[in-house]
């Protein structure tokens, strides 16, 4: 029961009683932007703004600094803020490491369309791409910093380690010179893609449908919610971006045979799903996506469910990896031990 659950208490510096309660997440989470705030601020030492290359010489794995007296231990991280990255400081290893491969990405991006003198605007699928791009919602600088970013990842970053030097960033750049071009048209075309799937899933979740149908189109509306959630365009690791595609065709598939078949066929083939989308989603709420231990099996989870999606809805549009209930449940155990 609740009330024996621990009543956990945030004071500030002086003592003052800040929060309460019995949900650490929820605590953690109602001051998450004022916990970062004030390790920006304490960590203000070792900030960058404003690069478009690589301006510094080594970035370190993890530092040390002093806030309100006491030491803490943080770990720098490549922000993308616009079309340029900054550098900041996180207390949590895997968010820095997540933010990271996106910020190197991006500045690899940035110096592969500069030396091959790319002009991406004039590239094919550019402007469908922008278009769509913004009919999702994101401005014109999301837009190319997602573009170039990905195009880098994809070139220098996905299966490698994190860049931690000069020297190191230079070689990326100088071995990427030969893909580069290529990185850049598939960047544009699999994100066109994305944005595409996402303006369909969105459409497919918010159209009018029977009345009958109400379970799945609930399903429907929040698997679209965590699949296009904030920052999903460079924070999803790139093998899984580029399945999104299929992940909305499967709900038209779904909805496709809903309509010849009706919805009782549906609905006995989610309560085979719900169980795997509740389980991801609470572990989320326990703050398992960020946990530095557990943050990589879960976010692999995760992806699996939604590939099980794909397996019980539309077998034939086929996994990418193979899941069963057997195989989540042996991942579920990398989380929970």
């Amino acid at each position: 029961p609740g009330y024996l659950s621990p009543r956990i208490v945030v004071l500030d510096g002086k003592g003052k009683e800040l929060a309460s309660g019995r949900e650490l997440k929820a605590i953690k989470d109602a001051f998450k932007e004022q916990s970062h705030k004030a390790i920006d601020e304490a960590a203000d030492e070792f900030h960058v703004d404003g690069m478009r290359s690589w301006e510094i010489e080594d970035f370190e794995e993890k530092v040390e600094f002093e806030d309100h007296g006491r030491k803490v231990l943080g770990y720098p991280t490549m922000v993308v803020d616009g079309q340029s990255v900054n550098v900041r400081v996180r207390t949590s290893k895997w968010i820095a490491q997540r933010e990271t491969r996106a910020g190197q990405g991006l500045l690899l991006g940035i110096a592969l369309k500069s030396e091959l003198k790319i002009r991406v605007q004039q590239m094919p699928g550019y402007s469908p791409m922008t278009v769509s791009g913004a009919a999702c919602g994101l401005s014109p600088d999301e837009i190319q910093a997602g573009m170039l970013a990905r195009a880098g990842m994809m070139v220098g970053i996905d299966g490698k380690p994190v860049i931690r030097s000069r020297e190191d960033f230079e070689a990326r750049v100088l071995s990427g010179m030969n893909r580069g071009l290529d990185a850049v048209q598939g960047s544009i075309t699999s994100l066109s893609k994305v944005y595409g799937a996402i303006l369909k899933g969105r459409s497919l979740a918010s159209s009018k449908h029977p009345a009958a149908w109400r379970v799945t189109v609930l399903d429907l509306q929040g698997q679209m919610k965590v699949l296009g959630r904030d920052g999903y365009v460079l924070n999803t690791p790139t093998r899984w971006l580029w399945c999104l595609p299929r992940y909305v065709r499967a709900m038209e598939v779904r909805l496709n045979r809903m309509r010849s078949g009706g919805p009782e066929r549906d609905e006995r083939m989610i309560r085979s799903v719900s169980p795997w989308v509740k389980c991801v989603e609470e572990l989320r709420v326990q703050g398992a996506d960020t946990d530095d231990a557990v943050a990589d099996a879960y976010e692999e989870l995760f992806w699996m469910v939604q590939e099980f999606r794909v397996a019980v809805f539309a077998q034939e549009l086929k996994t990418v990896v193979p899941v069963s209930d057997k195989r989540l449940r042996q991942q579920l155990e990398k989380i929970t031990g």
